[in-house]
């Protein structure tokens, strides 16, 4: 049986094509993805510290439990050393009162830098 080079040659670019096209699909997905995965992170994170549990349907307890998340990594990258100093007193403790300090040098610390969720 003889092969036909014309066959083989179309084949062989549609294969080659295909894989092309998979990848750069591959790669603009990806890229889409991991975006859209560390947006809803941020929002998860900011939620579970300022959220309403009316609206939420959760309790969030990422201060108490000393969750190395999103929001208090943006706090100490933007506190004064005196707001930080007051977060590291207060961070990973369970009674209510050290989560109402947290929150508050956060939110001061978002409010006074300017933070909106567009300047992630």
């Amino acid at each position: 049986m003889e092969l036909d080079q014309n066959v083989v040659t179309k084949s062989r670019f549609l294969h080659i094509s295909s894989k092309i096209l998979q990848e750069a699909a591959f790669t603009t997905s990806k890229e889409i993805l991991l975006e859209m995965g560390h947006f809803f992170q941020v929002q998860d994170d900011y939620l579970d510290c300022f959220g309403d549990p009316a609206i939420t349907g959760k309790i969030g307890t990422d201060i108490e439990d000393n969750k190395c998340g999103w929001v208090i990594n943006k706090a100490l990258l933007i506190c004064t050393p005196e707001q930080r100093q007051t977060l590291e007193e207060h961070y990973a403790k369970k009674d209510p009162e050290s989560v109402r300090y947290e929150n508050f040098i956060i939110m001061y610390c978002f409010y006074n830098s300017g933070f909106t969720f567009e300047t992630l």
